[in-house]
């Protein structure tokens, strides 16, 4: 982590939006219990907690560059993998917890190919429409 990236306003955003987090609280939530079951030692639930905190931050960081965008496309998951280098299947891994959190609206375009007697017709992936839920 750079010492710019401390101090910049979305990542502290991100940081604090990924803390709020469901999966973040019920962990920290359930820290004693976990310990006191004997499942992980106080190292362990450590490295959990900072590795789903990481997680958290990337799908937030996901998150707050599309809701900055007017239109949001497969371009623009590409522009924000580049930015952020991170490989896009892991964005697209990122985008589908965004959607099953309901917090975005993600429909796939589709070109359709006609077909004849010979060759069904075929639909042909062409774009995504990601539209953010405020």
């Amino acid at each position: 982590m750079s010492l710019e990236e401390k101090f910049s306003w979305e990542f502290l955003k991100n940081v604090a939006d990924a803390l709020d987090s469901y999966r973040i609280r019920a962990l920290i939530d359930a820290k004693k219990d976990i310990l006191e079951a004997g499942i992980y030692d106080e190292s362990q639930y450590d490295t959990i907690l900072f590795t789903m905190l990481d997680e958290e931050k990337l799908k937030y960081s996901l998150y707050n560059f599309l809701k900055n965008n007017s239109k949001s496309n497969l371009k623009t998951l590409i522009e924000y993998s580049e930015d952020t280098s991170i490989e896009l299947n892991k964005t697209l891994s990122l985008l589908e917890i965004l959607k099953n959190e309901k917090l975005v609206d993600v429909e796939e375009l589709h070109d359709k190919i006609e077909g004849d007697e010979n060759n069904p017709e075929k639909l042909i992936f062409k774009d995504f429409a990601i539209e953010v839920n405020d």
